[in-house]
């Protein structure tokens, strides 16, 4: 008979999902973990695994006991077992918090203080191990599977491995791993928290997956949030679900405005693009209470600054599509300007001059020597560093290749936006 279990990590225990017009007791993190509770006693899970910061900080332990406490009872009288260890974020506190359930013969803490551990469980006539490391302070930057001796997994059973880190990022603070570490393990999967988006790294034996944060925390948690169910077959069969419990998802709707040149045409176009693809979700939907969008305005326009105006109240969107209330946290204009004669503007020095420059410069990939100067000012004068309008520029003092595109665009845009208001006013 195959072995149900549900998988999931980052719940940020003590913790609410942020941007929400309506605020409600569901957009506390405690509602998902009563959700994951109720679910795995209704589904007849056999097994809860938690893979790391389950609980905030420290400072949220009073917030997280309750709920804890109460789900953990609830799971031992339905006989499911919790396999689970710490993260970064709960190193110290989960591992007191569990300690206190001393009555509760079912949470199984495995790993404390950085050392790989066993647990072997008999369920429905079959062994199955479970082998876990637990974060022993805020910050490690060793990799944990170097300590991770393969002798002590049971070739005979299926084995389960739990830890939390950073896989691919190598000068990571927060136990940085390599996706080579777990072929050469000998187990059949691993099931990994710190990273809240869902990813399977690997499909094959072992699986290897970050189930992601059940709960949608901000608007950079995008797409459906929930627990995995894995169903175990075999030790090579082995079946994955995503369950969706987010009680909040968010979602980035781009709307092309090429053509849209009055402010009815734009608005109806950003309310009926809105309802299409809310609606087209609607099968998606059922636990979700709160659907928020950004809103990303492309295509070219004849007046970026005016499109900019017209779009500036899409916050008071308001939509109740059963139970599901949809609104927009905010909308960037990222539209072009239609600006035909470029290169002709270009030929000068004055400010139109300069901006069609640098916009050529900014399509072709190159640089001008105001650009350059834009750059140096931004790395070194602290007043610029530190304010808010250049915040979309990122870190003075972080140049990964992604950001650097992302600081491009974003100048693009600017540049569209100034020199398309300059043409209207003259």
């Amino acid at each position: 008979m195959a072995i149900k279990i549900l998988a999931t990590g980052d719940l940020h225990l003590g913790k609410t999902s942020s941007s929400i017009h309506h605020h409600s007791s569901e957009i506390a993190t405690k509602s998902t973990w009563q959700n994951i509770v109720n679910y795995a006693i209704e589904n007849d899970v056999d097994v809860v695994a938690l893979t790391g910061d389950i609980v905030d900080k420290d400072n949220r332990y009073y917030e997280a006991v309750g709920p804890l406490q109460n789900g953990f009872e609830k799971l031992n009288k339905a006989e499911i077992h919790v396999c689970v260890v710490a993260g970064n974020h709960d190193f110290e506190v989960l591992p007191q918090l569990i300690r206190n359930q001393k009555t509760i013969g079912n949470v199984h803490f495995l790993g404390e203080k950085g050392t790989w551990e066993t647990k072997t469980l008999t369920i429905k006539n079959q062994k199955i191990q479970f082998i876990g490391w637990s974060f022993p302070t805020l910050h490690y930057r060793n990799n944990p599977m170097d300590s991770f001796d393969p002798t002590i997994v049971d070739a005979e059973h299926i084995s389960i491995g739990l830890v939390h880190g950073d896989v691919g990022s190598l000068e990571s603070s927060y136990a940085p791993m390599s996706r080579n570490d777990f072929y050469k393990t000998n187990m059949d999967a691993w099931l990994l928290g710190h990273i809240h988006k869902p990813e399977l790294l690997n499909n094959l034996r072992p699986l290897v997956l970050y189930p992601g944060s059940p709960h949608a925390l901000s608007p950079k948690e995008q797409g459906v949030h929930g627990p995995y169910v894995l169903t175990l077959h075999a030790k090579d069969n082995i079946e994955l679900e995503q369950i969706p419990l987010s009680p909040v998802r968010y979602e980035l709707l781009e709307i092309d405005c090429t053509g849209k040149n009055d402010e009815e045409a734009v608005r109806n176009t950003i309310t009926s693009l809105l309802y299409e693809h809310a609606n087209s979700k609607a099968a998606e939907l059922y636990n979700v209470h709160h659907l928020v969008y950004d809103l990303q305005l492309v295509g070219k326009h004849k007046n970026i600054e005016q499109l900019s105006f017209w779009a500036k109240n899409t916050k008071d969107y308001n939509l109740e599509m059963n139970a599901t209330k949809v609104t927009v946290r905010k909308t960037q204009v990222s539209a072009e300007a239609v600006i035909e004669n470029m290169e002709e503007l270009a030929k000068g020095e004055n400010i139109i001059s300069v901006l069609a420059q640098s916009i050529i410069a900014l399509q072709k990939g190159e640089t001008t020597s105001f650009l350059d100067q834009l750059e140096l000012d931004w790395k070194t004068i602290d007043d610029i560093k530190s304010a808010a309008v250049y915040a979309p520029l990122g870190r003075s003092d972080k140049s990964s290749d992604e950001e650097s595109q992302e600081r491009k665009q974003y100048l693009l845009q600017e540049c569209n936006r100034i020199l398309s208001n300059l043409l209207s006013q003259q």
